[in-house]
């Protein structure tokens, strides 16, 4: 029975989360109400204040999951050796952005004091970048690991927003996918090659 009551609550909130991306597709999330979810998600008030306390709540839980999906991936083992794991980690990455480029979409519209997930999300990148060169440069002068951390977070959301910006949804269903993301990635390689010399 509880199993059966989980997947209830499972199936409910991929529909709230639906009818949001859906709704932010259209419209800027200030205007977007309770009642436009309410109807998007055919689901009552009662059942949304169940699991949020408003929009703002849900477009944070939102951003949250994307975050903690790119963070598990990021915080993933690899060797220190040299940046061609970061590199490695970082397409990772990208691929689950692409398979989840509809939220991201959405979600990177929203741009409140409180919620940003570009924001949170370079924050993210240059928190696993500046780990990553201190644990393979012990020595390197925080000020630079920071530095360096800030750069490869802008290399990074820069290739994202060009993505959006490009209709990167032809990478999903283009043939030639892996050649493309591969290609973009060498220029990221180049940034990071940069990076890690001077390191």
């Amino acid at each position: 029975m509880n199993e059966k009551i989980d997947l209830r609550v499972v199936k409910t909130k991929r529909n709230i989360k639906s009818a949001m991306v859906s709704l932010l597709n259209e419209k800027d999330f200030h205007d977007i109400t309770v009642q436009d979810i309410l109807d998007r998600a055919l689901i009552n008030r009662s059942t949304f204040y169940r699991y949020y306390d408003d929009k703002y709540d849900l477009a944070k839980q939102l951003c949250k999951s994307c975050l903690n999906g790119a963070r598990n991936i990021l915080e993933e083992p690899f060797q220190m050796d040299n940046h061609d794991e970061l590199v490695r980690i970082t397409k990772k990455m990208y691929d689950y952005i692409l398979d989840e480029k509809d939220t991201f979409e959405a979600l990177l519209k929203v741009k409140t004091d409180s919620i940003s997930l570009y924001k949170d999300f370079g924050v993210l990148l240059k928190k696993s970048c500046v780990e990553f060169l201190k644990a393979l440069h012990p020595e390197l002068p925080h000020e630079f690991a920071d530095y360096s951390g800030t750069l490869y977070a802008s290399a990074v959301m820069a290739t994202i927003n060009w993505l959006s910006e490009n209709n990167y949804t032809n990478y999903l269903t283009d043939s030639s996918k892996e050649e493309k993301i591969t290609r973009i990635l060498l220029r990221l390689s180049h940034v990071l090659d940069g990076i890690f010399e001077t390191a």
